[in-house]
C-alpha cells in the first residue's frame, strides 16, 4: 500500500503517542526515509531495547510499518522501517484538553516562525503570550481541516517542504474563515505582504483537483 503524505490522527489512545518526543522523533526519521532499529538508536543515542519499545508501540497504532528485511554479512536479519505517512497531524478537535496543552506548544513554535521573519526584517513584533496562544489554538483546528485534504496526496517529495507548504494553506484558510480570531496574525502577515486570499483560494484548488 502506498504511502499518504499526511495522515490525520483522531483516535485518543493513538494520538497519545504522538505527544511523546521520542517517538515523534522516530516518525520524522522514518517520515524521510527508511531506516533499521539500530540506525534509529545510533540517531537518537538510544539503546537497541528502548528503540524496540517504542517501534512496537507505534507498529501497534499502525504509525510505523516493516518495508523489507536485508541479512547482514553475520546472518543477522535487518528489518527495515518506514512510517505510514510523512507527517501526521492530531485532529484538534478530537481529542481532550490534556493533549491538546501538549500540541499547543509545537502550534506555538511554529507561529514563533512566522513572527520571526517579520523580526528579521526590523519590524517589532508586539504580541502578548495570552494573544500568541490563543492564534495557535485557533491555528491548531486549521491544520486539522487542511491536513484532511492532504491525506488523499501520496508521499512525494520532501517531508519539511509538505509541512511547511501545509501549514501556510492552513494560515490561509484560518484567515479567511475566522478573520476576528486570527486578526493579530492577520496583521502581522499583512504587514509583510505575505496575505493573498486569490493565492490561497488557487492552492486550495489546487489540492481538491
Amino acid at each position: 500500500m502506498a504511502r499518504r503524505a499526511v495522515q490525520v490522527v483522531s483516535q485518543v489512545e493513538v494520538a497519545r503517542l504522538l505527544v511523546d518526543p521520542v517517538k515523534r522523533q522516530i516518525l520524522r526519521h522514518l517520515g524521510e526515509k527508511q531506516l533499521t532499529q539500530k540506525m534509529l538508536g545510533e540517531l537518537l543515542g538510544m539503546a537497541d531495547p528502548s528503540v524496540y519499545y517504542h517501534l512496537k508501540e507505534l507498529r501497534a497504532a499502525r504509525l510505523v510499518r516493516v518495508v523489507r528485511s536485508e541479512a547482514e554479512a553475520h546472518g543477522i536479519i535487518q528489518k527495515f522501517y518506514e512510517a505510514d505517512a510523512q507527517y501526521f497531524v492530531v485532529d484538534y478537535g478530537a481529542v481532550p484538553l490534556e493533549l491538546r496543552r501538549h500540541l499547543l506548544a509545537v502550534n506555538l513554535e511554529r507561529l514563533r516562525g512566522v513572527f520571526a521573519i517579520k523580526a528579521l526584517k526590523g519590524a517589532r513584533v508586539t504580541l502578548s503570550s495570552v494573544e500568541m496562544e490563543k492564534v495557535a489554538d485557533r491555528m491548531a483546528y486549521f491544520v486539522s481541516e487542511a491536513a484532511r485534504r492532504y491525506q488523499a496526496l501520496p508521499a512525494s517529495g520532501d517531508r519539511e517542504s509538505l509541512i511547511v507548504n501545509l501549514y501556510g494553506d492552513a494560515i490561509l484558510r484560518a484567515i479567511e474563515a475566522d478573520p476576528a480570531g486570527m486578526e493579530p496574525l492577520t496583521s502581522q502577515l499583512s504587514a509583510l505582504g505575505l496575505t493573498n486570499s486569490r493565492r490561497g483560494s488557487a492552492r486550495r484548488r489546487s489540492l481538491s483537483s
